[in-house]
């Protein structure tokens, strides 16, 4: 079973790559696994008596509420089954697979090798931070492509095998110390807004993973406090009309698994 959380839709394409190359079923966290996990239930494992955690680095660690799903959501037959981790980023992870294990021996989990796939930067919503040039972008998502064939060969061997990860520079200062304060201070949703370039096709709304958009009588996208800042509803607009401040000006967006289904 491969569990997983995509906001830009990255984390999904390799999920479903490894589905297909594994055969494990994909179940993605919805917003009420991610709001009420206490809640909530995973569907029964499958006969390879396994889970693949898959989600994108926020911040050199994982999502805030992906990380309380892990920590609360009931698993059947949870004590049977080996734990994978295969996370998404644009560059490096910090000690995210460190927040990881944690979480899975806080529920006394066994856990077996995590796996880090650089695919395209999608962060846009602080200075300095932008979309991969189209070049870097391909290159990133056919170098992917190899590395999940590789990781799935050895998540099917099932045998022990070291992490494969990019922690980078200075990782535990990133995990320990800058992710606090990221998390605590730089996630509000104050700065949201929408351009006058908004044409109110209310997109950003019906895909927001957290339902935390909604559409006024003037047809303009408001933002709630729930948000998981994924940047997913600046990403989709098809009008490029969402700014998160002064931070995304001049910026580019990465529509790459963006469709804009209903």
């Amino acid at each position: 079973m491969i569990v997983y959380f995509s906001g830009t839709g990255n984390t999904r394409h390799c999920a479903m790559l490894l589905s297909r190359l594994l055969g494990d079923v994909p179940v993605e966290l919805t917003r009420n696994m991610l709001e009420n996990p206490e809640k909530c239930a995973l569907p029964a494992p499958d006969k390879e008596r396994r889970i693949i955690w898959m989600f994108p680095v926020y911040s050199w660690g994982i999502p805030v509420k992906v990380l309380r799903a892990m920590r609360h959501i009931h698993i059947p037959d949870v004590h049977s089954l080996t734990n994978w981790m295969v996370c998404t980023c644009g560059d490096d992870i910090g000690r995210t697979a460190h927040l990881w294990r944690r979480a899975m021996r806080r529920r006394h989990l066994r856990t077996a090798a995590a796996f880090s796939v650089q695919m395209p930067n999608t962060y846009v919503f602080m200075k300095g931070f932008d979309v991969d040039s189209p070049e870097l972008e391909h290159k990133k998502i056919a170098d992917a492509e190899d590395r999940l064939h590789k990781i799935a060969a050895l998540i099917a061997a099932g045998r022990p095998t070291p992490d494969s990860i990019v922690p980078g520079r200075w990782a535990w200062v990133k995990t320990a110390l800058i992710r606090p304060y990221f998390n605590a201070f730089c996630t509000g949703t104050g700065p949201f807004a929408a351009t006058d370039a908004c044409v109110g096709c209310g997109l950003c709304a019906r895909r927001c993973p957290m339902q935390n958009i909604t559409i006024t009588a003037q047809h303009r996208p408001a933002w709630g406090n729930d948000c998981l800042l994924c940047t997913r509803c600046y990403h989709i607009c098809p009008a490029h009309a969402v700014a998160y401040g002064r931070t995304t000006r001049g910026k580019g967006q990465f529509t790459k698994w963006l469709t804009p289904r209903k």
